[in-house]
């Protein structure tokens, strides 16, 4: 008796294991359900340019703030704060920023660790597009949970061969933070995150209302935004550096 019992809990595990190994989740399967959760490949391909409005909460102070971005990897954002405005830009091939107060108030060009990471933020659609035809990599770290949700860990490797973290709610596939290791000038490092919520619609599309953006575990800011537009028509000027 004791045998017969063994023997069918033997036969359940087994096929207890099969079911669960048929339903595992493939890489493929987990970037499919995430561009889909999204709106669509086909979706996000009709869409030529973005504006997003809101405001930061950074250090006690709230800033507005205006960013543009445009096919392939153009982006702009404007902060104003107190009558003063601070800009970031990419113009396909430099960062470059105009501080209130920086001197002569000129446009400078910014390199090293900020400028690579402002340099992979501009690109338009999601790395997970299309991934493969980029000459990215991308690797299934396993299935975690992140303050509570359950969440797919994804190893991204850029064709540049930077490296960073992509973590997918289990149940919508949508993006909930993204991790990367940043260097410093003196070999120093620091990890990024930046976690994504209050998702809503927008025109089809969902778009994430909330962003933190973090240091080393430390807040640093969150964005609150209140408008997001598609398709607005923009210049490629707007993202040139001002000669000045």
């Amino acid at each position: 008796m004791h045998n017969r019992a063994r023997s069918l809990c033997f036969v359940l595990c087994l096929i207890t294991g099969s079911v669960a190994i048929g339903h595992a989740q493939t890489v493929d399967e987990i970037v499919a359900k995430n561009l889909e959760s999204r709106g669509g490949i086909e979706k996000w391909k009709s869409i030529q340019s973005m504006k997003v409005t809101g405001t930061i909460d950074s250090g006690g102070r709230t800033i507005n703030l205006t960013a543009w971005s445009k096919r392939p990897n153009l982006s702009r954002q404007e902060m104003s704060f107190q009558g003063q405005k601070m800009v970031q830009a990419f113009d396909g091939a430099h960062v470059w920023v105009l501080s209130p107060g920086a001197g002569d108030d000129k446009p400078q060009e910014v390199k090293g660790a900020q400028a690579d990471l402002a340099r992979t933020q501009a690109e338009f659609d999601s790395v997970l597009l299309d991934y493969k035809e980029k000459g990215h990599k991308v690797e299934l770290v396993g299935r975690e949970t992140d303050e509570g949700h359950f969440v797919y860990h994804l190893r991204v490797t850029r064709k540049n061969g930077e490296v960073q973290q992509y973590f997918l709610d289990a149940d919508t596939g949508i993006e909930r933070k993204i991790t990367s290791t940043l260097k410093g000038p003196a070999g120093e490092t620091a990890t990024a995150t930046i976690e994504f919520g209050d998702f809503r619609e927008v025109n089809g599309l969902m778009a994430p209302f909330t962003i933190k953006n973090m240091l080393d575990g430390r807040l640093i800011s969150q964005v609150t935004v209140s408008k997001v537009e598609f398709n607005v028509p923009i210049e490629d000027s707007l993202f040139q550096m001002p000669n000045r």
